[in-house]
């Protein structure tokens, strides 16, 4: 059985080897004879099968190879071929299968070539065992270094198990209270327009109800003298039913006035209170409304888990994120998306904040606020300035508290209530200082302010109303229109003074706007022009020079002196957002000043200064305005105040 196997495999390396010999047979060589002169005696002794070749290899001598290659180089078994090849009919060589072709020329082999070849081949034997042994020494180099960082991750196999499990778990957690906020953030903001609602309603109540107030009783006074009066009608029925529902308001607040603390006698003028009582049919509207608007506020995260549902809960699993992998937590920007992530929570607890009303709350007593205020510090470690986490809280300021006071002064705040006023300055002050966010570099401090400068601009234009009489009509102190003319000038002087509240919080320069412009030259002005000259007029001065605000003044300044700051009004330390509602300067236009007396006038309209120069008489007296020949009648020192404005029309004020 294994003889057959033999004789199957010699017969198939025969086959192989016939099939290699005539494949590499090359068909572009020359036919040659075996028998030739061409071929040396060593190949002919190798194609006749002699010249002791056997220890080359016995097994390539086997009879049928030598026979296989003796017939495809044309030798006979008798020996070598005919030296005259073979032929065809026109006498060319005919190439035959048989026929064995070596090139026509030949390389001459020598001692030297060899030995060059020999050598070239010994150098890149030599090199090729230099490579491997450079590239076996860098194996081995990789390989310790494969062994080492084996071990090493060996060690910190247990710590990266650990890391993977809270970093999965820390995944799933902030994915879980993404998807909950997203749930409950249109909730919050619904709650937040129902009570917005809710409030701005009843300050339109309020505003309208002034203004109404305000036309009726100048339809009283235009009708004092007439007879046209048709009694039983709806219209004066409405009119006579509000006219004693403001007595009666009036009443209250005066007797809150006298049993108030401090309070001194005659220093309440009528005009400054504000009327902000309500009837009790709409108060009680308003609290309903209100408790509606606000009954949803505890369920939005009732039936929340407290994982996702307390501020104190999120703040620990985010530190011990930040304390145990701080790498990982600073890579993943957690600090910047912090406030985004934790302002719904305050913005739900703030639904109730008001800071225009009494005995609001300080929102830095809230939880959410105490909470926050040492995220990422530990117990008894020095804060780093420099962590970014200690922007958390400046940051939900500006988000959310700066946010809150805009549409509070768009929708809610009344300019002409002195103590709202003072509650909102009072309170950005605060921010101002407190909280670098708040500032004039940022967009909702902007807006802010922004809204603050368009709620007092629409307040000169819509809210204020002095009445034009007759001396005669306003001598009389008792007369219903000396009344409501001594009324409407201090709701104005009252306005002014709210105004003047801003300074140091907005741009000088839209202050004086406001108050030049749009109060003194337009109202106040004019007003004293008409008003009988004596104390009260005196006092009326006085009230609205003091409540100009003091970086404004500058005593001992005349003519076209100017601050030393080129023009332009000293601004005030921690001003917050003025710097940012500042406005370019604007060119000097120069204009004749005028030259009389004894009259309230512009003395000129220069817009780069303005000083008001205020002679005060307490003699006798003094005649009209257009009679200015008893100008220098008065036997007293008159009291000079002179003032120096920048960037404001130039007047002088003088009352002889």
């Amino acid at each position: 059985m294994g003889s057959d196997e033999d004789e199957e495999t010699k017969r198939w390396e025969e086959e192989q080897i016939l099939k290699g010999v005539k494949a590499s047979a090359p068909d572009q060589l020359t036919p040659v004879n075996p028998g030739s002169s061409h071929l040396s005696m060593l190949d002919q002794s190798f194609l006749m099968g002699t010249g002791g070749y056997g220890d080359l290899g016995a097994s390539y001598m086997t009879p049928s190879y030598v026979q296989a290659v003796q017939a495809y180089a044309g030798i006979t078994p008798q020996g070598v071929a005919s030296e005259t090849p073979p032929t065809g009919g026109s006498g060319e060589v005919k190439t035959t299968k048989n026929s064995f072709r070596i090139p026509e020329k030949l390389v001459p082999i020598t001692l030297e070539s060899l030995k060059s070849r020999l050598s070239n081949r010994l150098c890149d034997l030599q090199d090729s065992v230099s490579g491997h042994r450079e590239r076996l020494g860098q194996i081995i180099a990789d390989l310790e270094g494969s062994r080492e960082e084996v071990g090493v991750a060996e060690s910190r196999r247990g710590d990266l198990g650990v890391r993977y499990q809270f970093y999965q778990e820390m995944r799933g957690y902030l994915r879980d209270l993404l998807s909950c906020l997203g749930e409950k953030e249109p909730q919050i903001s619904s709650l937040e327009r129902a009570v917005r609602k809710v409030r701005k309603e009843r300050a339109d109540l309020l505003l309208e109800r002034r203004r109404q107030d305000i036309t009726d009783q100048d339809r009283e006074c235009a009708q004092t003298n007439s007879v046209v009066q048709v009694p039983g009608s709806q219209e004066v029925v409405a009119r006579q039913r509000r006219a004693v529902e403001r007595d009666g308001r009036r009443r209250r607040r005066r007797e809150r006035r006298e049993r108030g603390v401090g309070r001194e006698k005659g220093e309440h003028r009528q005009g400054m209170s504000t009327d902000d009582e309500l009837l009790e049919m709409n108060r009680l509207k308003f609290e309903k409304n209100m408790t509606k608007a606000l009954a949803g506020a505890e369920s939005v995260f009732g039936e929340v888990v407290e994982d996702f549902s307390q501020v104190v809960h999120i703040k620990t699993r985010l530190e011990e994120w930040k304390f145990g992998f701080p790498d990982s937590y600073s890579q993943a920007h957690v600090p910047l998306y912090l406030p985004q992530l934790l302002a719904p929570f305050a913005r739900l607890e703030l639904l109730q904040w008001n800071p225009l009303e009494d005995e609001c709350p300080d929102f830095e007593a809230m939880q959410w606020f105490e909470v926050l205020m040492f995220y990422g510090f530990r117990e008894g470690e020095e804060p780093d300035l420099s962590d970014p986490d200690t922007r958390l809280l400046p940051e939900l300021v500006d988000r959310v508290i700066v946010t809150k006071l805009t549409i509070l002064v768009q929708s809610v705040w009344d300019p002409l209530s002195s103590g709202q006023t003072r509650k909102l300055t009072s309170l950005l002050r605060q921010l101002a200082s407190d909280y670098p966010t708040v500032s004039s570099e940022h967009r909702n401090t902007q807006s802010l302010f922004s809204s603050v400068l368009s709620r007092l601009r629409r307040a000169t234009q819509d809210d204020v109303f002095i009445p034009l009489y007759t001396r005669a009509q306003i001598e009389n102190s008792l007369s219903p229109h000396a009344v409501f003319y001594s009324q409407q000038f201090w709701s104005c002087v009252k306005l002014l003074g709210n105004i003047t509240e801003w300074e140091g919080l907005v741009s000088p320069d839209a202050l004086q706007e406001l108050v030049l412009d749009g109060l003194l030259n337009k109202y106040l002005v004019l007003s004293l022009q008409t008003c009988p000259c004596s104390n009260l007029s005196v006092i009326k001065t006085g009230a609205i020079i003091s409540r100009l605000p003091v970086t404004w003044l500058a005593d001992g300044c005349h003519g076209n002196q100017t601050s030393p700051g080129g023009g332009h009004l000293p601004h005030s330390p921690g001003s917050g957002a003025a710097a940012g509602l500042h406005r370019p300067p604007r060119p000097p236009q120069t204009q004749d000043q005028g030259s009389g007396e004894g009259d309230i006038r512009a003395a000129g309209k220069t817009r780069s200064h303005f000083r008001i120069a205020v002679s005060l008489s307490l003699a006798q007296p003094p005649p009209s305005p257009l009679s200015p020949s008893r100008r220098h009648n008065s036997p007293l020192p008159s009291l000079q105040r002179h003032c120096l404005y920048t960037r404001s029309p130039f007047l002088s004020l003088h009352l002889l």
